[in-house]
């Protein structure tokens, strides 16, 4: 997610400098939330990080 929005960014870095790195800092940001978000539904609300899982196939 973060390479989607940063490599088009690389690529107009040199003409919006200050923009590009704010959308950077921006997706960066999203990205760790997410990655948080997902961590938490899946090792603490299913049971990942636990000796009794509570994931069933569907």
């Amino acid at each position: 997610m973060t390479a989607a929005i940063a490599v088009p960014l690389t690529y107009a870095g040199d003409r919006y400098t200050r923009l590009s790195h704010y959308f950077g800092l921006a997706s960066g940001m999203v990205s760790i939330c997410f990655g948080s978000f997902l961590v938490y539904q899946l090792g603490f609300l299913g049971g990942l990080f636990t000796s009794h899982p509570q994931w069933t196939p569907r």
